[in-house]
């Protein structure tokens, strides 16, 4: 659900070494499986790091999914989803603009 690294941006190389472990591990598991990465407030940009792995940003969230079950569609949960967003997109408007201003290439 993001901030699963301490500080990750794309733009900032010192930010990069920490996390290369870890994004190399992430990759190799969705290799098994899907990985929905969802970026937040401490990490962001990274759709460089990650082939497999697919990142949602802040704007492509709330995600909704369909519920299913290892077998395929789950009848019992016919029509159901469920709603996935990192708690950033619950900030105030001017906290939204802060951080989104953080996220900027050209601040960066």
């Amino acid at each position: 659900m993001g901030d699963i690294f301490d500080l990750l941006i794309g733009e900032i190389s010192a930010t990069h070494e920490f996390a290369k472990p870890y994004i190399k591990l992430l990759e190799e598991l969705a290799l098994k499986m899907e990985i929905i990465y969802l970026e937040g407030n401490h990490d962001f940009n990274l759709a460089r790091f990650f082939q497999r792995v697919k990142i949602f940003n802040l704007q492509e969230q709330p995600l909704k999914l369909n519920l299913h079950t290892s077998k395929g569609k789950n009848t019992d949960f016919k029509n159901s989803f469920i709603t996935l967003a990192h708690g950033d997109i619950f900030l105030s408007p001017p906290l939204q603009f802060a951080l989104k201003s953080l996220r900027n290439h050209y601040l960066l």
